[in-house]
Order: C-alpha cells, then structure tokens, then sequence
C-alpha cells in the first residue's frame, strides 16, 4: 500500500498515471483493505489536486464505512468546510463528527461548529463555537 503511495505521489506533484494504476490494482483485489486504501489515497489525491468536487463526493459516499478515527474525521471535515459546499458531504461531515465530538479538544468543537455554520444551523453552530472558546482557554489555547 505504502509503494502506491509513492506511486501517486511525487516531489515534483501527482501522478494521474500512478493514482489510476494503483486503483485499478487495489481494485482487482476485491478486499476490504484494498478498498479502504482507496478511498485513503483517492481523498489524498483529490485534495492534492483541488479537486473538491470529487473529494466531496467520495467522502459524501463512502466517509462513514471507511472513517472511523476522530483525527481523520476532523480533517477530513474542516477540508470540506473549507472547499466544499456538497450538502451531502457537509450533512455527513456534520453526522460523523457527531459521533465524535461529546469528550473531544476544543478544536473538533470547532469544526463541528464550522460545518453547522456552513449548513444555516446557526443556533447549534453557536453553542459548539462557544464550547470551543470555553475549552480553549482553559486549555490556555490562542485566540484567533
């Protein structure tokens, strides 16, 4: 899996070759390890190339049976927060992080706030944003 990456990936940019050859490959090996290395490395590439409307419909349609680790979840929100206005991608975003964000840092606050804000739930946003800012400074956090 490692070796794909270095495939698609390279110091000079992407390489749409490498990306399609190593999907095709992963995909041949009909597994569930091969399918989450391509959902991995497909958000990885889209994102490399900015393409935010393909990032956004792989994560609208695939996020919740491949995410599972809050680290992944809030990334992969807060770049669909910032690039994205796919309503399905947002309203799945908004579920994942959901699930994750009771007991969190306050930075997952944060972009669970964000990804409210973004869909008009203004009210809830509000109350996320604010226990971010609570957290934060207890935490001794920057405010920015």
């Amino acid at each position: 899996i490692q070796s794909g990456y270095r495939a698609v990936f390279k110091r000079d940019g992407v390489s749409d070759a490498g990306y399609n050859t190593y999907v095709s490959e992963m995909r041949g090996l009909n597994n569930g390890i091969a399918d989450q290395a391509v959902f991995n490395i497909s958000l990885a590439y889209y994102e490399n190339k900015k393409d935010w409307a393909t990032y956004s419909k792989i994560f609208a349609e695939q996020a919740d049976k491949y995410l599972k680790e809050p680290e992944e979840i809030n990334n992969v929100s807060w770049n669909l927060y910032e690039n994205s206005d796919n309503k399905n991608a947002l309203l799945k975003a908004e579920f994942l992080m959901s699930k994750i964000v009771e007991g969190s840092e306050w930075f997952v606050y944060d972009t669970y706030a964000a990804v409210l804000y973004k869909l008009n739930k203004k009210k809830e946003a509000k109350a996320a944003a604010e226990k971010a800012i609570e957290m934060a400074k207890k935490e001794g956090a920057a405010e920015d």
